[in-house]
């Protein structure tokens, strides 16, 4: 086990008296919901980003993918952080995969002095507030969210940790403003490492838990109590494969039994109740995605970005096309359709041509799937397999998971990949 001890105070990460990562977080976003951001929610960010920062430090060895970690956080108030440090431990151990030890002492840095707004702040009233993480399913579900009710009202929240990401959640919210109008705000929270260049990409669990806590702060800040999520029930779900060497990063980020628990340690955080909910659980990706076409949005695609490896640190297309996200998205395209959206060309490795060992176990994954719904009692046989779909979320029916994949199994057995064939033999 790979084991590491380190401090967070006031933007930077310690190791001993060595400064290994400061953090830029750009909190525009944050002053154009409150006038002064109270300390409270300054120490919730210092918590979550510290996490993210260290969690991109510290490397995983391949043969010891658990690690030990040993973090102090300093805070303007150690209360907080020490009332709801149960709850936060137990939330990292199942999002990361570590044994994380964490701490709170006393911060340096002094309250932040009253200010005035660096912007002309935008009251958000009424506003329903979404994550927007510039993907396919996040540029769906709020296509989907806006089209249903035509006089709701969305802020989009983005937190960007490259400048690739930037720059695609900036367009596609100015382009969903010219098409609904004031109907759309997009609250867009920067935060970037530095050096930028020295960190593990693939030790990123804790991204989905930041992005998730901030942007609940963010409409709390605003007044409201609830945050949505736009992931498609199988991306949310995300169950096992039988996995092959180096598929075994499998996230439990937005699963239906998780989201009420980051709900409940910002709560202990925070004081108060608060909820994140996902509307598009009961959908697969590619019905999710329909979503788009229908409002005659399809030129928006292109712009969307959905690999787990984003951007490709190499010349050529942004997206690898053989992780399973990419995998996902594709099927998702071609089987709503959508095809002559999805060329080729716009991954390193285009999947439909070539087999590789990700389509192998998610095609495999889809056939088990079909034959357990085949079962007498498809939905007992599902969670005998499957644990993860034995929480569901309140009001939620076991036929409609069974339903779900269902739809699933079928959109990829209406595939005609030549790839397919080659995984089949």
């Amino acid at each position: 086990m790979i084991a590491s001890t380190a401090a967070y105070d006031a933007g930077k990460l310690f190791t001993g008296s060595k400064v290994v990562r400061s953090v830029f977080l750009d909190r525009q976003a944050l002053d154009l919901l409150s006038t002064l951001v109270p300390d409270t929610y300054l120490d919730l960010v210092d918590v979550v980003v510290g996490i993210y920062c260290f969690d991109r430090v510290v490397r995983r060895a391949d043969a010891r993918w658990t690690r030990a970690l040993n973090l102090t956080i300093h805070q303007r108030d150690t209360q907080r952080l020490m009332r709801s440090l149960s709850s936060l431990r137990s939330l990292l151990a199942e999002a990361t995969g570590d044994a994380w030890s964490l701490s709170a002492a006393a911060s340096v840095e002094p309250s932040a002095a009253p200010r005035p707004a660096l912007f002309k702040l935008r009251p958000l009233d009424g506003f329903t507030f979404a994550l927007f993480s510039g993907g396919l399913d996040s540029l769906a579900g709020a296509i989907r969210f806006l089209e249903s009710d035509r006089t709701a009202r969305l802020a989009l929240f983005s937190v960007a940790t490259g400048t690739r990401t930037t720059r695609i959640q900036r367009q596609l919210a100015v382009a969903l403003q010219r098409r609904y109008g004031k109907r759309v705000e997009h609250v867009q929270l920067r935060l970037l490492l530095h050096p930028a260049n020295k960190y593990d990409k693939d030790s990123q669990r804790s991204r989905a838990l930041v992005h998730a806590t901030l942007g609940l702060s963010a409409s709390v800040l605003s007044g409201s109590h609830e945050l949505l999520v736009f992931e498609n029930g199988v991306g949310a779900f995300n169950l096992p494969f039988n996995f092959a060497a180096g598929l075994a990063d499998h996230s439990c980020a937005v699963r239906p039994g998780f989201l009420p628990r980051i709900e409940g340690f910002v709560g202990d955080f925070l004081g108060g109740s608060y909820q994140i909910r996902n509307e598009s659980l009961l959908l697969t990706k590619s019905q999710l995605v329909r979503a788009i076409a229908d409002a005659g949005h399809k030129d928006l695609v292109q712009y969307t970005v959905s690999c787990d490896s984003f951007p490709l640190r190499q010349a050529g297309p942004p997206q690898c096309g053989h992780c399973t996200s990419c995998i996902l998205r594709r099927q998702a395209l071609h089987a709503a359709d959508m095809t002559s959206l999805d060329p080729g060309q716009l991954y390193a490795f285009d999947i439909t041509r070539h087999d590789c060992d990700e389509l192998a176990v998610m095609h495999g994954q889809s056939g088990k799937i079909a034959s357990l719904l085949r079962q007498s009692e498809p939905y007992r046989g599902l969670v005998t397999e499957y644990p993860e779909l034995g929480t569901l979320p309140v009001g939620v029916r076991s036929k409609a998971i069974c339903d779900l994949y269902a739809t699933y199994c079928k959109e990829w057995e209406s595939l005609t990949w030549p790839s397919l064939a080659a995984s089949a033999a």
